[in-house]
């Protein structure tokens, strides 16, 4: 109902997860320059071990599915709003869901050999009580980057939207 009075969009109204919308979606990207997407991760837990089914479908069961998926690459758009709880509970469940379900795959962005990290609102992982410090952020996303480069990668070239950290916390955490 909330788009109904503007325009219908060029594929009508589509569920993201079905690897048909997902190929259709690579046809035109492609078609138009595009070579990557970068889709939304948010974290379902703070405290547990992560399963494919908590996460987005737009990724899992619409892109890895789709039998185009070879034709560009992803990136991951860690969605910060959503917490992930202490600095253990990233390193010990978060990194390795990261890098067995992402990283590992040979679609993942890289530009330079480094693994393409966007983050939207990271300074929330610091500011609502998540990580607790920029100190903290800086050794999550480091610990993150040092494990990512055990796979082969030079590093890992982080993005960052942000209007929660000032420019000093974003050198530090290395955005």
């Amino acid at each position: 109902k909330c788009i109904t009075p503007y325009e219908r969009p060029v594929l009508g109204y589509y569920d993201e997860g079905i690897p048909e919308t997902a190929d259709w979606e690579i046809k035109y990207m492609v078609e138009h320059g595009i070579d990557f997407q970068a889709f939304c991760w948010y974290s379902p837990t703070t405290t547990s071990h992560l399963k494919m089914s908590d996460l987005s479908t737009h990724l899992h069961d619409g892109y890895f599915n789709a039998k185009y998926s070879d034709m560009m690459n992803f990136a991951l758009l860690l969605e910060c709003k959503a917490s992930i709880g202490k600095l253990d509970v990233w390193k010990k469940y978060h990194v390795p869901y990261l890098i067995e379900y992402y990283f590992k795959d040979e679609r993942y962005m890289s530009i330079d050999n480094k693994a393409v990290v966007c983050t939207f609102s990271l300074g929330t992982w610091k500011n609502y009580n998540n990580l607790g410090n920029v100190e903290d952020l800086a050794e999550a996303l480091a610990y993150l980057e040092e494990e990512v480069m055990k796979l082969g990668y030079d590093g890992v070239l982080y993005i960052g939207c942000t209007n929660d950290l000032t420019d000093e916390e974003m050198q530090k955490v290395g955005l």
